[in-house]
This record gives C-alpha cells, structure tokens and sequence, in this order.
C-alpha cells in the first residue's frame, strides 16, 4: 500500500474515535453482556436470542464502518480509502 492508502485507512480508523464508536460498542457489548447474565438460566437454550442479537450487533457494526468511510471520505481520503480496503481485502 502507499502512503496516502496508509493514511486514508488511519483517517478510517480515527472516524470511529471522532465519531465515539469505541465508547458505544463498549457500552453495549457490556448492556449485551449483562442481558445474557440477567437471562441466561431462562433462555440459555433459546438460540433465537443468540440470533437476533448476534443480527443486531451485525447491524450496529456495519453502520459504524459505513460511518467511519464518510468520515475519512470527508478528510479527502475517499478515492485512496476505495483503493486500500480493495488491496486489504484480497
């Protein structure tokens, strides 16, 4: 990758520190582990419950990478963001 690939990821990554994704996904990884706690000896057999949160938290995490793209798009990154994520994901 070349430097401005390097620096358009960075830029990426520090949309999820401006954008306080690190702070949210901590508190509801904590919230979601305090519900499996709370009720766990009710619905520990219930694998719908796994489902649906594990579909929620899909969502959530997707929506924060989708942020964190306009975010770095926005600092002038977006043309050398496309071309990084396309080398990284190969």
């Amino acid at each position: 990758m070349s430097n401005d690939e390097v620096v358009a990821v960075l830029g990426h990554e520090l949309g999820h520190w401006a954008l306080w994704h690190t702070l949210i996904n901590l508190v509801i990884t904590e919230l979601n582990i305090l519900l499996m706690l709370s009720v766990f000896a009710y619905f520990y057999r219930w694998e719908l419950l796994y489902e649906v949160t594990d579909v929620l938290m899909s969502i959530h995490s997707r929506r924060c990478e989708f942020a964190a793209d306009e975010y770095a798009t926005k600092l002038g990154y977006g043309d050398r963001l496309i071309s990084s994520l396309t080398k990284l994901g190969k």
